[in-house]
């Protein structure tokens, strides 16, 4: 009997333990529900909000296939900016009003432009009869019978054509041949580490021909040195930057890096690493000429031709400073720069302050008129005893005349200057 009421006292603390641990997860649950409380039912219970029951459901399996409305979601706000970041990097954009050429049959062809100069050959009986005729602002022209011929925008083939069929109302059979003689048109330019072979090559503007790739244009700019990262050339068109491979575009032939160039475009070509290092040490420039203390200076980065006129402590009073001269190159291939620095003061143009390369000269000429002062000062004394052949003469016989063997070159001192006289003008 003991042993029974041990037992029914056993099972009813556990029921009692059960009910009450009911009552607390009751409770939990009512204060975990209740901010989720939003629409009243009709009989005055409550419903909870299903955004917010989404909100709080667990994470999805990851093995298990999303819904179609999450697929959707991710398309829309994560593959818009993956691919807005490849366009930019892998794509060049291409605009048609800077295209260059334009394939006829076949064959790429120079799109004709405002300021191109075209070579017009009329054949006669008498011979041919060259005309060479420059594109006006609006892209038209005169020639022979017709007036304003719109051939802005095409081809010379093309213009050959136009042309030809206009002629024959007023020409039997007409022939004539169209060229380019000037490309002045569209324009891309190289800079960075692009040789100097000669001048007229080297950094800078070069017309477009046609249809141009990156690789036969820098060639044709002068080719690049022995210091270029052909790795990273940077292409600027239209504002915005590209990296090219202009190295893999060599060995691989690989059309994606070696890009068809446009109107406005702009290539630079960076130093390989080791050599940007090289270059942030010190650099010299010789200054000579007409400065205060010519010779051997280094610099450090960037400097300019007035940079380095100042550290020779500036121009004398007799120097040129229309016709400064920086000379750089090889021996075989000197380059020589103008820079006028009289202008650049006085009309603040900023193109005449020329950028300095290490191994530079720098030379100041000596202006005309420092040249006449310099010869007068020196012939002056010469006039001098011209015009007091007297006074010389005192001066001869008070110091006991000369001997027979006496040179014909004597000096004469006067106010602490001494000065070269013929002694044959002394004689009386």
């Amino acid at each position: 009997m003991e042993r029974l009421n041990k037992t029914c006292g056993f099972i009813i603390s556990i029921i009692l333990v059960i009910v009450l641990t009911g009552c607390v997860s009751s409770q939990k649950l009512n204060s975990l529900l209740s901010p989720l409380v939003e629409d009243k039912l009709p009989d005055g219970g409550t419903a909870i909000s299903t955004s917010k029951m989404n909100s709080m459901s667990p994470p999805l399996d990851k093995n298990a296939p999303p819904s179609s409305k999450k697929e959707d979601q991710l398309k829309n706000e994560i593959l818009p900016e993956i691919s807005a970041k490849l366009l930019l990097a892998n794509e060049i954009e291409s605009y048609p009003e800077n295209v260059t050429y334009s394939e006829v049959l076949g064959f790429p062809e120079y799109i004709i432009g405002t300021g191109d100069v075209l070579e017009i050959t009329e054949w006669k009986s008498t011979g041919p009869n060259i005309i060479t005729l420059p594109i006006r602002h609006d892209g038209r022209i005169s020639f022979s019978f017709l007036e304003n011929i719109k051939v802005g925008g095409l081809t010379p083939t093309q213009v050959d054509d136009l042309l030809t069929s206009k002629l024959e109302g007023f020409v039997r059979q007409p022939r004539i041949d169209v060229v380019v003689k000037e490309y002045k048109s569209k324009k891309a330019s190289a800079f960075g580490e692009i040789k100097v072979p000669y001048p007229g090559k080297g950094p800078g503007f070069y017309p477009l021909s046609g249809k141009t790739r990156a690789l036969d244009f820098i060639l044709s700019a002068g080719s690049f040195t022995d210091q270029a990262d052909l790795k990273k050339v940077v292409l600027t068109r239209r504002g915005k930057l590209y990296e090219l491979n202009l190295l893999k575009a060599m060995e691989d032939d690989d059309t994606t890096q070696n890009i068809l160039l446009e109107n406005g475009d702009r290539l630079l070509i960076p130093k390989l690493p080791q050599f940007r290092r090289i270059q942030l040490a010190d650099n010299q420039v010789y200054v000579f000429g007409e400065v205060s203390l010519p010779g051997k200076y280094t610099f450090t980065g960037d400097a300019n031709v007035l940079d380095v006129i100042s550290k020779a402590g500036g121009p004398r009073v007799g120097a040129e400073m229309k016709y400064v001269k920086i000379i750089r190159g090889t021996p075989d291939n000197p380059v020589i720069v103008s820079a006028n620095i009289k202008r650049l003061l006085k009309k603040s143009d900023l193109s005449q302050n020329k950028r300095i390369m290490d191994g530079d000269i720098v030379f100041l000429p000596r202006s005309s008129m420092a040249v006449v002062s310099n010869i007068v000062t020196k012939v002056a004394p010469m006039f001098a005893i011209a015009q007091q052949p007297g006074a010389m003469w005192s001066l001869y016989t008070s110091g006991g005349g000369l001997r027979w063997n006496t040179g014909a070159s004597v000096k004469l001192k006067e106010e602490n200057k001494v000065t070269d006289v013929d002694s044959r003008l002394l004689n009386p």
